[in-house]
Protein backbone atom coordinates (compact mmCIF):
# COMPACT_ATOMS: atom_id res chain seq x y z
CA UNK A 1 0.00 0.00 0.00
CA UNK A 2 1.16 3.05 -1.25
CA UNK A 3 2.30 5.78 1.55
CA UNK A 4 -0.59 8.15 0.92
CA UNK A 5 -2.77 5.50 0.95
CA UNK A 6 -1.69 4.67 4.49
CA UNK A 7 -2.45 8.15 5.68
CA UNK A 8 -6.31 7.82 4.01
CA UNK A 9 -6.87 4.39 5.91
CA UNK A 10 -5.14 5.98 9.18
CA UNK A 11 -7.33 9.12 8.87
CA UNK A 12 -10.12 6.96 8.74
CA UNK A 13 -9.47 5.05 11.50
CA UNK A 14 -8.49 7.78 13.74
CA UNK A 15 -11.68 9.19 13.68
CA UNK A 16 -13.81 10.20 16.53
CA UNK A 17 -14.09 7.71 19.19
CA UNK A 18 -16.74 5.43 18.85
CA UNK A 19 -20.13 5.66 20.69
CA UNK A 20 -22.83 3.96 21.23
CA UNK A 21 -26.36 5.20 20.13
CA UNK A 22 -28.50 7.72 17.56
CA UNK A 23 -26.34 10.05 15.50
CA UNK A 24 -26.38 14.01 15.54
CA UNK A 25 -24.39 16.68 17.52
CA UNK A 26 -26.07 16.23 20.55
CA UNK A 27 -24.13 15.64 23.91
CA UNK A 28 -22.81 11.97 24.42
CA UNK A 29 -24.82 10.44 27.16
CA UNK A 30 -21.92 9.06 30.41
CA UNK A 31 -22.32 7.71 33.56
CA UNK A 32 -21.95 10.98 35.13
CA UNK A 33 -24.92 12.94 33.39
CA UNK A 34 -27.13 9.90 33.93
CA UNK A 35 -26.48 10.12 37.85
CA UNK A 36 -27.36 14.03 37.15
CA UNK A 37 -30.57 12.77 35.50
CA UNK A 38 -31.25 10.74 38.75
CA UNK A 39 -30.36 12.89 41.74
CA UNK A 40 -32.90 15.53 39.55
CA UNK A 41 -35.27 12.28 39.85
CA UNK A 42 -36.02 12.48 36.01
CA UNK A 43 -38.96 9.14 35.37
CA UNK A 44 -37.71 6.27 34.25
CA UNK A 45 -39.68 6.68 31.03
CA UNK A 46 -38.14 10.08 30.21
CA UNK A 47 -34.39 8.30 31.09
CA UNK A 48 -34.79 5.39 29.01
CA UNK A 49 -36.29 8.08 25.97
CA UNK A 50 -33.43 9.72 26.65
CA UNK A 51 -30.89 7.19 26.09
CA UNK A 52 -32.86 5.57 23.33
CA UNK A 53 -32.16 9.05 21.49
CA UNK A 54 -29.08 10.36 22.51
CA UNK A 55 -25.33 8.81 21.41
CA UNK A 56 -23.92 6.57 24.74
CA UNK A 57 -20.66 6.23 26.48
CA UNK A 58 -21.61 4.03 29.56
CA UNK A 59 -19.14 2.12 31.89
CA UNK A 60 -20.85 -1.38 33.13
CA UNK A 61 -18.66 -2.12 35.61
CA UNK A 62 -19.32 -3.62 39.00
CA UNK A 63 -18.37 -0.38 40.59
CA UNK A 64 -20.58 2.00 38.30
CA UNK A 65 -24.03 -0.04 38.52
CA UNK A 66 -23.57 -0.17 42.17
CA UNK A 67 -23.16 3.23 42.20
CA UNK A 68 -26.13 4.07 39.57
CA UNK A 69 -28.42 1.87 41.91
CA UNK A 70 -27.45 3.84 44.87
CA UNK A 71 -28.59 7.25 42.88
CA UNK A 72 -31.96 5.77 42.18
CA UNK A 73 -31.81 3.65 38.96
CA UNK A 74 -34.23 0.69 38.18
CA UNK A 75 -33.69 -2.89 36.81
CA UNK A 76 -34.95 -1.24 33.62
CA UNK A 77 -32.46 1.73 33.42
CA UNK A 78 -29.44 -0.78 34.89
CA UNK A 79 -30.43 -3.16 32.28
CA UNK A 80 -29.55 -0.89 28.84
CA UNK A 81 -27.15 0.65 30.67
CA UNK A 82 -25.65 -2.86 30.69
CA UNK A 83 -26.66 -3.30 26.40
CA UNK A 84 -25.09 0.18 25.39
CA UNK A 85 -22.15 -0.86 27.48
CA UNK A 86 -21.12 -3.81 25.66
CA UNK A 87 -22.04 -2.50 22.68
CA UNK A 88 -19.63 0.52 23.39
CA UNK A 89 -17.23 -2.18 23.85
CA UNK A 90 -17.47 -4.14 20.99
CA UNK A 91 -17.38 -0.85 18.93
CA UNK A 92 -14.11 -0.19 20.72
CA UNK A 93 -12.16 -3.49 20.30
CA UNK A 94 -13.40 -3.39 16.51
CA UNK A 95 -11.80 -0.22 15.92
CA UNK A 96 -8.47 -0.75 18.39
CA UNK A 97 -7.94 -4.06 16.16
CA UNK A 98 -7.67 -2.17 13.44
CA UNK A 99 -5.14 0.44 15.14
CA UNK A 100 -3.75 -2.96 16.38
CA UNK A 101 -3.10 -4.40 13.04
CA UNK A 102 -1.03 -0.99 11.86
CA UNK A 103 1.21 -1.00 14.00
CA UNK A 104 3.15 -3.86 11.88
CA UNK A 105 3.66 -0.97 9.43
CA UNK A 106 6.97 -0.38 8.65
CA UNK A 107 6.98 3.23 8.69
CA UNK A 108 7.90 4.53 11.58
CA UNK A 109 5.54 7.89 11.24
CA UNK A 110 2.14 5.90 10.99
CA UNK A 111 3.29 3.47 13.73
CA UNK A 112 3.54 7.25 16.12
CA UNK A 113 0.20 8.24 14.94
CA UNK A 114 -1.59 4.84 15.76
CA UNK A 115 -0.01 4.87 18.89
CA UNK A 116 -0.74 8.67 19.42
CA UNK A 117 -4.48 7.48 18.93
CA UNK A 118 -4.30 4.51 20.89
CA UNK A 119 -3.35 6.04 24.21
CA UNK A 120 -6.86 8.45 23.47
CA UNK A 121 -9.20 5.80 24.65
CA UNK A 122 -7.37 5.68 27.80
CA UNK A 123 -7.84 2.29 30.57
CA UNK A 124 -10.84 0.70 28.36
CA UNK A 125 -8.43 -0.43 25.81
CA UNK A 126 -6.29 -2.24 28.25
CA UNK A 127 -7.90 -5.48 28.24
CA UNK A 128 -8.29 -5.55 24.20
CA UNK A 129 -4.23 -4.33 24.22
CA UNK A 130 -3.02 -7.39 26.84
CA UNK A 131 -5.16 -9.98 24.39
CA UNK A 132 -3.15 -9.11 21.53
CA UNK A 133 -0.05 -8.98 23.00
CA UNK A 134 0.23 -12.75 21.73
CA UNK A 135 1.28 -11.32 18.31
CA UNK A 136 3.74 -13.50 16.48
CA UNK A 137 4.79 -9.89 15.59
CA UNK A 138 7.34 -7.84 17.90
CA UNK A 139 6.70 -4.56 16.18
CA UNK A 140 3.51 -4.75 17.38
CA UNK A 141 4.05 -6.70 20.36
CA UNK A 142 6.60 -3.53 20.99
CA UNK A 143 3.98 -1.08 19.88
CA UNK A 144 1.43 -2.32 22.19
CA UNK A 145 4.05 -1.90 25.14
CA UNK A 146 4.23 1.23 24.24
CA UNK A 147 1.11 2.29 24.25
CA UNK A 148 0.17 0.83 27.92
CA UNK A 149 3.13 2.94 29.41
CA UNK A 150 1.63 5.54 27.95
CA UNK A 151 -1.80 4.64 29.30
CA UNK A 152 0.23 4.25 32.89
CA UNK A 153 -2.58 1.84 34.44
CA UNK A 154 -1.86 -0.12 36.74
CA UNK A 155 -3.17 -3.40 35.14
CA UNK A 156 -0.29 -3.14 32.64
CA UNK A 157 2.67 -3.61 35.15
CA UNK A 158 2.28 -7.64 34.97
CA UNK A 159 1.76 -7.43 31.33
CA UNK A 160 4.48 -5.02 30.13
CA UNK A 161 6.96 -6.65 33.07
CA UNK A 162 6.59 -10.27 31.50
CA UNK A 163 7.66 -8.71 28.41
CA UNK A 164 10.95 -8.05 30.14
CA UNK A 165 11.87 -11.38 28.61
CA UNK A 166 10.42 -11.37 25.39
CA UNK A 167 12.41 -12.73 22.58
CA UNK A 168 12.89 -9.73 20.44
CA UNK A 169 15.25 -7.27 21.80
CA UNK A 170 13.05 -4.01 20.44
CA UNK A 171 10.26 -5.67 22.66
CA UNK A 172 12.06 -5.88 25.42
CA UNK A 173 13.39 -2.32 25.16
CA UNK A 174 9.94 -1.32 25.09
CA UNK A 175 9.11 -2.41 27.99
CA UNK A 176 12.15 -1.56 29.82
CA UNK A 177 10.70 1.95 29.05
CA UNK A 178 7.54 1.45 29.97
CA UNK A 179 7.81 -0.69 32.89
CA UNK A 180 9.60 2.83 34.47
CA UNK A 181 6.39 5.21 33.26
CA UNK A 182 3.63 2.64 35.48
CA UNK A 183 6.36 1.53 38.28
CA UNK A 184 5.51 1.72 41.73
CA UNK A 185 7.66 2.01 44.63
CA UNK A 186 8.69 -2.11 44.61
CA UNK A 187 9.47 -2.16 41.16
CA UNK A 188 13.41 -1.52 41.58
CA UNK A 189 13.55 -4.20 43.92
CA UNK A 190 11.27 -6.73 41.71
CA UNK A 191 13.36 -5.41 38.94
CA UNK A 192 16.85 -6.31 40.91
CA UNK A 193 16.02 -9.38 41.60
CA UNK A 194 15.66 -10.63 38.19
CA UNK A 195 19.25 -10.16 38.06
CA UNK A 196 20.42 -13.06 39.93
CA UNK A 197 19.03 -15.03 36.64
CA UNK A 198 21.97 -14.77 34.88
CA UNK A 199 21.08 -17.36 32.61
CA UNK A 200 17.93 -15.91 31.26
CA UNK A 201 16.89 -12.83 29.28
CA UNK A 202 17.66 -10.06 32.48
CA UNK A 203 18.85 -7.24 29.92
CA UNK A 204 15.20 -5.62 29.99
CA UNK A 205 15.11 -5.85 33.25
CA UNK A 206 18.66 -4.27 34.05
CA UNK A 207 17.62 -1.44 31.33
CA UNK A 208 14.64 -0.59 33.30
CA UNK A 209 16.39 -0.14 36.34
CA UNK A 210 18.64 2.59 34.54
CA UNK A 211 15.76 4.58 33.45
CA UNK A 212 14.20 4.06 37.01
CA UNK A 213 17.82 6.16 37.80
CA UNK A 214 18.51 3.03 40.50
CA UNK A 215 22.09 4.04 40.86
CA UNK A 216 22.67 1.39 43.76
CA UNK A 217 22.70 -1.21 41.61
CA UNK A 218 25.89 0.04 39.63
CA UNK A 219 28.19 -2.33 41.80
CA UNK A 220 26.08 -5.94 40.64
CA UNK A 221 26.01 -4.42 36.88
CA UNK A 222 30.28 -4.18 36.89
CA UNK A 223 30.30 -7.64 38.41
CA UNK A 224 28.14 -8.80 35.79
CA UNK A 225 30.46 -7.18 33.09
CA UNK A 226 33.00 -9.01 34.59
CA UNK A 227 31.15 -12.71 34.55
CA UNK A 228 28.95 -12.60 32.14
CA UNK A 229 29.14 -14.13 28.33
CA UNK A 230 26.10 -13.02 26.97
CA UNK A 231 26.20 -9.72 24.85
CA UNK A 232 22.80 -8.79 25.42
CA UNK A 233 23.40 -8.79 29.24
CA UNK A 234 26.58 -7.18 29.16
CA UNK A 235 25.34 -3.94 26.45
CA UNK A 236 22.48 -3.73 28.80
CA UNK A 237 25.12 -3.22 31.70
CA UNK A 238 27.20 -0.88 29.89
CA UNK A 239 23.88 1.43 28.60
CA UNK A 240 22.23 1.51 31.79
CA UNK A 241 26.04 2.58 34.10
CA UNK A 242 25.71 5.50 31.87
CA UNK A 243 22.15 6.19 32.24
CA UNK A 244 23.27 6.37 35.93
CA UNK A 245 26.54 8.29 35.37
CA UNK A 246 28.20 5.68 37.56
CA UNK A 247 31.77 6.79 37.65
CA UNK A 248 33.22 4.86 39.29
CA UNK A 249 32.93 2.24 36.11
CA UNK A 250 34.99 4.91 34.14
CA UNK A 251 38.03 2.77 33.46
CA UNK A 252 35.44 -0.23 33.02
CA UNK A 253 33.98 1.55 30.38
CA UNK A 254 36.85 2.70 28.92
CA UNK A 255 38.63 -0.33 28.77
CA UNK A 256 35.35 -1.81 27.13
CA UNK A 257 35.36 1.08 24.26
CA UNK A 258 38.74 -0.16 23.95
CA UNK A 259 39.06 -4.23 23.70
CA UNK A 260 35.54 -5.86 23.43
CA UNK A 261 34.79 -7.74 21.27
CA UNK A 262 31.52 -6.73 20.03
CA UNK A 263 30.33 -4.34 18.07
CA UNK A 264 27.19 -3.18 19.80
CA UNK A 265 28.68 -3.40 23.55
CA UNK A 266 31.35 -0.75 21.77
CA UNK A 267 28.38 1.63 20.51
CA UNK A 268 27.09 1.14 24.00
CA UNK A 269 30.55 1.74 25.76
CA UNK A 270 30.85 5.37 23.89
CA UNK A 271 27.11 6.50 24.92
CA UNK A 272 28.39 5.55 27.99
CA UNK A 273 31.27 7.69 28.40
CA UNK A 274 29.43 10.30 27.03
CA UNK A 275 27.30 10.99 29.25
CA UNK A 276 30.01 10.59 32.15
CA UNK A 277 32.00 13.24 30.17
CA UNK A 278 35.27 12.57 31.97
CA UNK A 279 38.14 13.84 29.24
CA UNK A 280 40.21 10.96 30.43
CA UNK A 281 38.01 8.62 27.88
CA UNK A 282 39.21 10.72 24.86
CA UNK A 283 42.35 8.72 23.93
CA UNK A 284 40.62 6.33 23.97
CA UNK A 285 37.77 6.92 21.49
CA UNK A 286 40.73 8.11 19.21
CA UNK A 287 42.48 4.77 19.21
CA UNK A 288 39.20 3.04 19.03
CA UNK A 289 38.34 5.09 15.96
CA UNK A 290 41.63 4.06 14.05
CA UNK A 291 41.08 0.17 15.13
CA UNK A 292 37.22 -0.21 14.84
CA UNK A 293 36.07 0.80 11.31
CA UNK A 294 32.52 -0.24 12.41
CA UNK A 295 32.47 1.65 15.28
CA UNK A 296 33.48 4.94 13.86
CA UNK A 297 30.07 6.79 13.30
CA UNK A 298 29.23 6.08 16.86
CA UNK A 299 32.43 7.79 18.19
CA UNK A 300 32.05 10.00 16.04
CA UNK A 301 28.55 11.65 16.98
CA UNK A 302 29.64 10.95 20.99
CA UNK A 303 32.88 12.55 20.84
CA UNK A 304 31.32 16.08 20.52
CA UNK A 305 30.46 16.06 24.42
CA UNK A 306 34.50 16.56 24.76
CA UNK A 307 35.00 20.20 23.83
CA UNK A 308 39.15 19.41 23.99
CA UNK A 309 41.52 20.53 22.42
CA UNK A 310 42.56 17.06 20.97
CA UNK A 311 38.55 16.32 19.84
CA UNK A 312 38.80 19.57 17.86
CA UNK A 313 42.21 18.76 15.87
CA UNK A 314 41.33 14.84 15.99
CA UNK A 315 37.50 15.80 13.57
CA UNK A 316 39.32 18.70 11.59
CA UNK A 317 41.67 16.45 10.48
CA UNK A 318 39.16 13.84 9.56
CA UNK A 319 37.67 16.74 7.65
CA UNK A 320 41.31 17.40 5.70
CA UNK A 321 42.04 13.70 5.20
CA UNK A 322 41.17 12.87 1.48
CA UNK A 323 40.68 8.98 2.26
CA UNK A 324 37.74 9.70 4.71
CA UNK A 325 34.30 9.15 3.54
CA UNK A 326 32.19 12.53 2.44
CA UNK A 327 29.45 10.67 4.89
CA UNK A 328 31.88 10.39 7.66
CA UNK A 329 33.29 13.93 7.04
CA UNK A 330 29.35 15.51 7.48
CA UNK A 331 29.49 13.40 10.81
CA UNK A 332 32.58 15.43 11.79
CA UNK A 333 30.72 18.25 10.56
CA UNK A 334 27.58 18.06 12.75
CA UNK A 335 30.04 17.38 15.89
CA UNK A 336 31.83 20.59 15.36
CA UNK A 337 28.95 22.49 14.38
CA UNK A 338 27.54 21.35 18.33
CA UNK A 339 31.16 22.04 19.62
CA UNK A 340 31.84 25.29 18.79
CA UNK A 341 28.40 26.54 17.72
CA UNK A 342 29.43 27.47 14.45
CA UNK A 343 27.73 26.01 11.10
CA UNK A 344 30.21 26.43 7.55
CA UNK A 345 27.79 24.58 5.57
CA UNK A 346 29.32 21.42 4.75
CA UNK A 347 27.39 19.77 1.94
CA UNK A 348 27.72 16.09 0.48
CA UNK A 349 26.67 17.03 -2.93
CA UNK A 350 28.11 20.23 -3.98
CA UNK A 351 31.86 20.04 -3.84
CA UNK A 352 32.51 24.07 -3.83
CA UNK A 353 30.84 24.03 -0.82
CA UNK A 354 32.43 21.57 1.04
CA UNK A 355 35.77 22.80 -0.25
CA UNK A 356 35.03 26.35 1.34
CA UNK A 357 33.49 24.30 4.27
CA UNK A 358 37.16 22.78 5.07
CA UNK A 359 38.95 25.88 4.72
CA UNK A 360 36.20 27.78 7.13
CA UNK A 361 37.29 25.07 9.84
CA UNK A 362 40.93 25.51 9.12
CA UNK A 363 40.40 29.03 9.76
CA UNK A 364 38.47 28.63 12.83
CA UNK A 365 40.71 26.06 14.47
CA UNK A 366 43.72 28.19 13.78
CA UNK A 367 42.13 31.31 15.34
CA UNK A 368 40.42 29.14 18.07
CA UNK A 369 42.63 26.86 18.76
CA UNK A 370 44.21 28.58 21.88
CA UNK A 371 40.83 28.99 23.47
CA UNK A 372 40.87 24.55 24.26
CA UNK A 373 44.98 24.55 24.77
CA UNK A 374 45.82 22.56 27.49
CA UNK A 375 49.28 23.96 27.67
CA UNK A 376 50.23 26.83 30.03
Amino acid sequence: MKYAMKLLVLALVLGAAPAFGASGGGEILTNEKLKELLTAQITDEVILDKIKTSVTKFDASVKELVDLKKKGASDAILKVVIQHAETYMKDIKKKLMQLISMLNDPNPEVRARVLLRIKTFGEVAVPTLVDQLSSKSGRVRAGIIEALGDIESKECVNPIFQHLTDPALDVREAAARAIAKVADAKMAERLERRLQFKESRIDGAIIALGYLGRKKVAPALMKLLSTSTQVDTRRACVRTLGELEAKEALDSLINILGLDTDRTVRAAAAGALAKLRNEKAVLMFLKAYERYRDNRVDIVKNLKVFKTEAVFAFLIAQMNDKEVSLEMKALCAASLREMAGKNFGFDTKIELKRERAVRDWNTWWESNKFRYSTKD
